[in-house]
């Protein structure tokens, strides 16, 4: 019988066993960035829980489809026609992608987050034709001896 408080060795490498190998991977990534300290493993684990669990749930509205159907019956028991409805999975995977929103930004891993800890926040996007221009146009005005 494990002990009461639940975190022997065994507890965590059974909860380990129970993700998916992307969930592993997910959680692997997370608590190697810098910024991610040991005191949030319990966010990090409810992360990857909800992420593993929408992972799941993903596959089943993928095997579904979005739009069920159930029969409508007549007083008398006959099937006169179908309803369709949207899968409830799609419902779940709304509030656990809220859920797991509000996680990423506890632990810093949004750039809006990033930037509310103090943190560099860095564009990793390549340049665009709105970038160059930008660049162009702030060239002339330092040319001209026009601020920026």
């Amino acid at each position: 019988m494990p002990p009461k408080g639940g975190n022997s060795s065994r507890t965590k490498t059974k909860a380990s066993n129970v993700l998916s190998p992307a969930a592993r991977a997910l959680q692997k990534t997370i608590t190697e960035l810098p910024r991610v300290q040991a005191e949030d493993s319990l966010t990090v684990n409810r992360l990857v829980a909800l992420e593993d669990e929408a992972a799941a749930l993903r596959a089943i509205v993928r095997e579904d489809g979005p739009m069920l159907t159930k029969p409508i019956v007549s007083p008398t028991g006959k099937v006169v026609g179908e309803t369709r409805y949207a899968h409830p999975g799609l419902l779940q995977l709304r509030r656990i992608g809220r859920e797991a929103a509000e996680l990423c930004v506890e632990l810093g891993l949004t750039p809006t987050a990033r930037k509310a800890l103090g943190l560099e926040v860095v564009d990793a996007r390549p340049p665009d034709v709105v970038d160059h221009l930008k660049e162009r146009r702030r060239k002339r005005r330092l040319a001209a001896g026009i601020e920026a």
